[in-house]
């Protein structure tokens, strides 16, 4: 695929941070991905709003249709039009939004001129893209009348902050933006920045500063352009309090450099060292105590993040945006006041304790290490390709997915799965869920994203009644799903439903083996796919009954399953366990299965390594103990365990339950919708029912946690908590049974045990530290090298597209 990078190019020419950084995203797009890049520039006279306008116009008219995909990044160049262009948010024309405000201009003023009066009504009233070509050439000729220095037209002013966000609009409609990426996110939350509907996701920029390096520790060192946003004069005056004799090196050029000069006359150790050569800027961090870093809200501080890079603490300031997005105040440097004194303590503390600026500093490049050109690459092209608006008949085969759930929202791991193989299905087909849901939803078809539409179809009352019926005879066990094969025929709907998506379509794929009944119902001909999230006969014999209508509903799954098998082209299964299950007990054969493991977002879950882990578990449990129980102030662990309502997590929650108390110093946490099936039991004091928590309450559990635990007994299929331990650095004690799935003996598990050596465990695990960090770092090593739901998805798309195409 071949992406243009289309930016303005200043006028006069300069180089400096947006170039670097367009210049590296180029680089890394051909260097981290299969795909050809080019940057293409177009100069911009910002100078004047005639020449701002002019610009625009010349990035509306760019033919870019030899790129498949085009990304921008700042005003005038995401005027262009393109069917797949990502906009990556810088920042917009700050002088005429957020810092519009500090030229004391008015918003609007209505003028009386009949040429300005047109120029403004147009702007007021007018709204879609293709009203461009008549804006400039109204504006064209109310410019060439009154001439470029016309007060009416200044830059910044009121008529130019009605004009240039007139044209912003145009250029992100999301109509004609198929993505919105923000730079961090301080962009993402800036009023008026992106579209009122737009789902904005925020993806890090690394520097592209080669070299960074850490060695001695000698003088303060920053770098920026010299004006009045960046506050350099509150670096000068915050080393008034600062008692050594330490050097405070600054570079960059800009506006303000004379009266910067004249406040540091009077302090000898304050240099000021110009434009400086990326060698020089290099040293100038490597030998750094600190770097301070102070502007007031920054995009995302490049400057932080290479300090970072260099093992050097930051020091920047509350209102300072970006920088505070990375820095942590007293983990990698420090975040205060916006005061001389505030930050001129913050570097006092520094000079005063080189080894603590040095476990400041290399805290810092740990957390500078999460931001790579990978991450960003990947991120911006996750979904690279040609705009579709819907499920078309007439675009790419359609493939439907039969399920007895939704697909989205995604709670559980069978969502979260199916999710995700779904999405990856979209590269290669347009697909539909026909989902059969409780009697209490509406029907609905939702568009999830481009190429995907899930169906709810409710049941009835009868389906719903033989439902309940069915469950009471089992002790209220939840049965809907294995009756489906034989009562989704009091939902007519449904199978009317799956039989019209499923004209014309490629395949369907089977999720979970039980509505093979309906799929057979609408005799479609077409080639089924069995997507078999674990062995259904090995999971509802642990949990059925042994009664006359517990054996007839095991008899009933074993039925469905060898049916699904049999029928299908193509079984997909979680582990090579599974799929040996399926081989002897159904007599399916090895080469129609393909093993696609659970896996995780690498992008969502952060790598926190020993020492942030632990000091975040520190503040995590302080945090509980001022707020919890008279107890909390006495755990010095934590350990978690994350579960939906799943009869094998609310059995490996009871045990927990059972042997918590086996550890009082350690507070284990239990995650997830399970904690309802668990509430009114007795538990010990140091066991928290959490109930289910939000995405960031969850990342904060997996980054402060000792201990992630997997005390499975029972159940089928693999368990997705255990890779997102893995991912997010968080050491893990399972059960063998619960490590299934998993390559190799383990490689990367800090312990396999029973459950009632468990607390035995812990301890080694807590205890041998420097075993326990090798076999963390190789547990993230093995997600990254097989357990991205990314990888895994297309792996999935290839199985199916093969499986498909020996059919045809």
């Amino acid at each position: 695929m071949r992406i243009g990078v289309i930016s303005p190019q200043s006028v006069p020419p300069a180089f400096g941070g947006l170039e670097r950084a367009l210049e590296g995203l180029v680089d890394a797009i051909k260097a981290e991905s299969p795909n050809d890049a080019e940057l293409v520039r177009l100069p911009v006279d910002e100078r004047t709003l005639v020449g701002l306008v002019a610009a625009y116009q010349t990035f509306s008219q760019l033919d870019v249709s030899r790129f498949d995909m085009v990304i921008t990044t700042k005003y005038p160049a995401w005027l262009v039009r393109h069917p797949n262009h990502a906009v990556y948010m810088f920042h917009r024309l700050r002088g005429l939004y957020d810092a519009y405000d500090f030229f004391g201009l008015p918003e609007h003023i209505d003028h009386d001129e009949p040429d300005l009066a047109r120029l403004q009504a147009f702007v007021r009233t007018r709204s879609r893209p293709r009203e461009l070509a008549e804006f400039f050439e109204l504006f064209a000729s109310t410019a060439a009348a009154r001439g470029p220095d016309d007060p009416a037209l200044a830059l910044p002013g009121p008529l130019a902050r009605e004009i240039v966000r007139f044209l912003d609009g145009a250029a992100l409609d999301p109509r004609w933006v198929r993505r919105f990426f923000a730079l961090s996110k301080t962009v993402a939350a800036r009023r008026d920045y992106f579209p009122a509907r737009a789902g904005v996701e925020v993806v890090y920029l690394p520097s592209s500063l080669q070299g960074l390096h850490c060695d001695r520790f000698r003088h303060f060192f920053t770098v920026s352009r010299l004006d009045e946003p960046k506050r350099i004069e509150l670096i000068i005056r915050a080393l008034g309090h600062v008692s050594h004799d330490i050097p405070l090196k600054i570079a960059g050029t800009g506006a303000d450099v004379g009266r910067l000069r004249e406040q540091a006359a009077g302090d000898p150790r304050i240099s000021f060292l110009g434009a400086v050569s990326d060698e020089e800027l290099v040293e100038g961090y490597a030998d750094a105590i600190a770097v301070p870093f102070t502007p007031s809200d920054e995009d995302l501080g490049l400057v932080a993040l290479e300090a970072m890079m260099s093992s050097k603490p930051v020091v920047t300031c509350l209102d300072s945006g970006g920088p505070t997005e990375f820095v942590t105040d007293g983990v990698n440097g420090f975040v205060t006041e916006p005061t001389p004194a505030a930050v001129g303590r913050a570097l006092e503390r520094l000079a005063c304790d080189r080894a603590f600026a040095e476990r400041l500093g290399a805290a810092g490049n740990e957390r500078a290490g999460q931001v790579s050109w990978r991450r960003t690459v990947r991120a911006l092209l996750r979904d690279a390709r040609p705009r579709r608006r819907s499920i078309s008949p007439r675009g790419k085969p359609k493939i439907v997915v039969a399920a007895t759930f939704l697909a989205e929202p995604a709670l559980h791991g069978g969502q979260i799965r199916l999710l995700h193989l779904c999405k990856a299905l979209t590269a290669s087909y347009d697909v539909e869920i026909v989902s059969l849901v409780e009697a209490d939803r509406s029907r609905k078809r939702t568009i999830l994203r481009d190429g995907l539409a899930q169906s709810a179809i409710p049941k009835t009352p009868a389906h719903a009644h033989a439902d309940a019926e069915a469950s009471r005879s089992v002790g209220g066990l939840h049965v809907t799903d294995i009756l489906a094969s034989e009562t989704v025929s009091l939902t007519p709907s449904y199978v009317e439903a799956l039989g019209s998506a499923a004209a014309g379509a490629a395949g369907i794929v089977l999720s979970h083996p039980y509505l093979v009944t309906a799929v057979e119902a609408i005799d479609a001909a077409v080639p089924l796919v069995y997507e078999a999230q674990d062995v259904e006969s090995d999971l509802k014999r642990a949990l059925l009954p042994t009664s006359e209508v517990g054996d007839r509903l095991y008899a009933l799954v074993e039925a469905v399953e060898e049916k699904a098998v049999g029928i299908s082209v193509l079984t997909t299964t979680c582990s090579q366990e599974d799929a040996d299950a399926l081989v002897e007990r159904f007599g399916a054969a090895s080469s129609s299965l393909v093993v696609i493991p659970n896996g995780v977002e690498l992008e969502a879950i952060a790598y926190v390594s020993t020492e942030p882990r632990r000091r975040s578990a520190e503040r995590w449990l302080r945090s509980y103990a001022a707020s919890g129980p008279s107890a909390a102030g006495e755990f010095r662990e934590l350990c978690v365990f994350f579960g939906s309502a799943h009869p094998p997590n609310v059995d490996a929650a009871e045990q927990i339950l059972r042997f918590a108390a086996r550890r009082p110093t350690t507070l284990f946490a239990i995650v997830g919708s399970l904690c309802g099936e668990l509430n009114g039991r007795t538990r010990p004091e140091n066991v928290l029912l959490a109930g289910v928590v939000s995405p960031v309450v969850k990342h904060g559990l997996l980054a402060s946690a000792h201990v992630g635990l997997n005390p499975v007994r029972i159940g089928s299929g693999t368990n997705l908590k255990l890779v997102e331990y893995l991912a997010a650095g968080l050491p893990v004690v399972t059960t063998r049974f619960g490590a299934r799935g998993l390559p190799g003996d383990g490689d990367g598990i800090a312990a396999v045990a029973d459950v009632e050596d468990f607390p035995r465990a812990i301890e080694q695990v807590l205890v041998n530290r420097a075993t326990t960090r090798e076999r963390v770092r190789r547990g993230r090593a093995l997600v990254e090298s097989g357990f991205d739901w990314e990888l895994l998805g297309r792996r999935f798309t290839t199985a199916v597209e093969t499986a498909l195409a020996s059919e045809a």
